[in-house]
């Protein structure tokens, strides 16, 4: 997949010190055991709505840009859900983009309005499936920032989905919703990951 580079985020780095093992597995036909790319189906009601990096449990999530925290809290398991494991999600405004690293471990809590540094360890990488045998991931969403309302939105699917900027399906993510994967593939060239 190529990309346009985005001057807003030229200075933006890659999440990890690395790509993960499995390379650029969150770019669209990548193949793999469940399209961790945006877009991908998740079963007969919605489609994925960020890309999913495949690390090790507890390896380091790096803030990719200065940014403003928005909320930090529970992402996946009980009692939002009964069939992934407790993770954690992180919003942050990076200025030009909201980014939310989600499926990431309790460890670090952030509080509303604090500050990130550009290389800072934000989180850890999260175990969202309870089956320990499936890989570990960071789920990585963009949105424009132009919208306003919770990032999840359930309603927003099928017939009656409203995005500006992605293709209509049933993402159930609020309307500004962006496809992270041109981005990440820029920060990836930037952070000089081959």
């Amino acid at each position: 997949m190529s990309y346009l580079p985005d001057p807003f985020v030229s200075h933006w780095r890659f999440p990890f010190k690395k790509l993960p093992s499995s390379g650029r597995s969150w770019t669209p036909g990548s193949g793999g055991d469940y399209g961790r790319w945006f877009g991908a189906k998740r079963g007969s009601d919605r489609n994925h709505a960020g890309c999913d990096l495949l690390m090790p449990f507890g390896d380091a999530v790096y803030a990719i840009a200065d940014g403003t925290v928005i909320s930090y809290g529970q992402f996946t398991g009980p009692p939002l859900d009964k069939i992934y494991a407790v993770t954690y999600s992180l919003v942050v405004d990076h200025d030009t983009y909201i980014v939310r690293y989600g499926e990431i471990g309790e460890g670090l809590k952030w509080k509303k309005g604090a500050k990130v540094k550009a290389g800072e360890k934000i989180a850890t990488v999260g175990r969202v499936s309870m089956d320990v045998s499936k890989q570990p991931m960071l789920h990585f969403e963009m949105f424009w920032g132009d919208a306003g309302g919770d990032l999840t939105n359930k309603t927003n699917k099928g017939d009656t989905a409203h995005y500006w900027y992605v293709p209509k399906r049933s993402y159930q993510r609020r309307a500004d919703l962006i496809d992270p994967c041109p981005y990440l593939l820029q920060m990836a060239d930037q952070s000089g990951l081959k």
